[in-house]
């Protein structure tokens, strides 16, 4: 009789172990849908905006809006005429992070847009920070490349791609 006993124990421990790992992980679902539907409240909604991997667990400096939080932040001013804006943002509400910014614009806003960042030529696009593949960005080793530090904390790289009557800016504005 005692080796019934015995086997009995070990299947409602096996059974109650299964059934508190089936409430665990239940739970956390539970969480992380709940988290991924508040989590998008703390971002933009800007639909120019590149798409992040990582959006769930994604929170941005403020609210994460382009034109009132993120520019005033890395201290990039945007060129009159801005076409096809497309940014993203990787920070974590920490002190560090990075800003992505791709537009095209007119030969008379670049130079406006080069002269109001203090943008200085440099030899090469040396952006301190890797730019995600899935931005789609076309860098050439031919495009102009420029350099500013908007201060103390910030780093601009910029590489321009021109053409004839339009030219695209790839901007990485790096905080330290």
């Amino acid at each position: 009789m005692s080796e019934p006993e015995t086997s009995a124990k070990p299947k409602r421990s096996s059974r109650v172990l299964a059934g508190v790992v089936t409430l665990v992980v239940v739970a956390a679902l539970c969480c992380w849908g709940a988290w991924s539907q508040i989590s998008g409240s703390f971002r933009s909604n800007d639909p120019r905006e590149y798409p992040r991997e990582d959006e769930a667990l994604h929170i941005t400096y403020r609210g994460g809006d382009l034109e009132d939080d993120l520019l005033p932040r890395y201290g990039v001013k945007l060129p009159c005429d801005v076409q096809h804006l497309r940014w993203g943002n990787h920070e974590d509400m920490g002190p560090m992070g990075s800003l992505y910014l791709r537009f095209d614009t007119s030969s008379t806003c670049l130079d406006e847009f080069l002269r109001d960042n203090r943008l200085q030529p440099t030899a090469a696009w040396t952006p301190s920070v890797f730019v995600p593949d899935e931005y789609g960005w076309a860098i050439n080793a031919s495009d102009a490349t420029y350099d500013a530090r908007p201060s103390e904390r910030v780093q601009l790289s910029v590489s321009i791609h021109r053409g004839e009557q339009r030219h695209v800016a790839y901007v990485v504005a790096v905080y330290s």
